[in-house]
């Protein structure tokens, strides 16, 4: 089935969201204007973007004689084992699991072959294949402004980075205009991995997070701290750390910041509540005024010494 024809309706059938369905396949099923469906009904075309699995062969087994057609589309080389052996061995094991072993599957199944280049067109050109131009989803390529929030804790740190979890989850399933980026390697990544907007960055040297500080935009600092006998003994470095993001600061209403940021001047004071946070993160983040009014005091205040 090419994509000039008009099934039914799509089923789709992706690993989560990617780049390869939103720059070519998305936007030219739905120019076709008939229901995207998550189960593939008598009619449809189905539609798999690079990655298959036995439930899906299974599925789509049972329905073939059914459907309006299936159709297989590859951006990169899936088919060619001395191709996907190129890379390092867990992405190569990856491609060779959920591609590569199916493609005589897909051939049997009687799959329409789409590719994105003319180098690949012409590598299986047995298969009879249609070129597949580029089409981004429309607003996919503009830029928007986005509100960036930051909590940079090392792991001395642990226990707010988990406190923080749900309350990052919470703002950015509320608002679609919140970036947050947080510190941290294999736990932080799989606490972190599932929200929306969320960067983990690696720890690095101090000379490499001033730079890194520096050369960005950021627009609110959290700095979280729980009750515990090592925090009781904290400074005031993290004031000074969002001072040089350039944001407006929300602090944990204890000691050392209870008596050294002045609320709703330099920063905000919150108490250790997640809904709370929440809160006070969205009022920032709705807020622009309030925020530069609140980092630029911050930084005056740092610069008298």
């Amino acid at each position: 089935m090419n994509l000039s024809d008009r099934p039914a309706s799509v089923c789709v059938v992706e690993r989560g969201h990617n780049p390869s369905t939103d720059y070519y396949v998305r936007s030219r099923v739905e120019a076709l204007g008939v229901p995207i469906v998550d189960e593939p009904q008598a009619g449809s075309l189905v539609v798999i973007v690079r990655y298959l699995d036995s439930g899906w062969k299974k599925r789509i087994e049972e329905k073939r004689d059914k459907l309006a057609g299936v159709a297989y589309f590859m951006d990169d080389d899936l088919f060619d084992i001395g191709a996907i052996t190129t890379p390092s061995l867990p992405y190569a094991a990856r491609m060779m699991w959920l591609a590569w072993r199916h493609k005589d599957w897909l051939k049997k199944m009687r799959v329409q072959l789409w590719v994105s280049t003319p180098y690949l067109a012409k590598k299986y050109r047995d298969w009879n294949p249609q070129l597949v131009e580029p089409a981004p989803l429309a607003g996919l390529l503009e830029r928007r402004p986005v509100v960036r929030v930051f909590y940079h804790g090392t792991g001395l740190h642990r226990k707010e980075i988990q406190w923080l979890a749900p309350v990052i989850a919470k703002v950015q399933k509320r608002l679609d205009t919140t970036t947050f980026e947080v510190f941290g390697r294999g736990a932080v990544e799989r606490l972190y991995r599932r929200i929306p907007r969320t960067t983990v960055l690696h720890p690095t040297s101090w000379d490499s997070f001033r730079d890194h500080c520096a050369g960005k935009t950021f627009h609110v600092g959290l700095a979280p701290l729980l009750p515990h006998a090592f925090n009781a003994g904290r400074g005031y470095t993290k004031f000074y750390d969002i001072v040089r993001c350039g944001a407006a600061g929300i602090y944990s209403n204890v000691e050392p910041f209870a008596s050294f940021v002045r609320h709703e001047r330099d920063g905000l004071l919150v108490d250790n509540d997640p809904a709370a946070w929440v809160e006070a993160i969205e009022r920032l983040a709705a807020d622009a005024a309030l925020r530069q009014r609140i980092a630029e005091a911050a930084r005056e205040r740092a610069l008298a010494g």
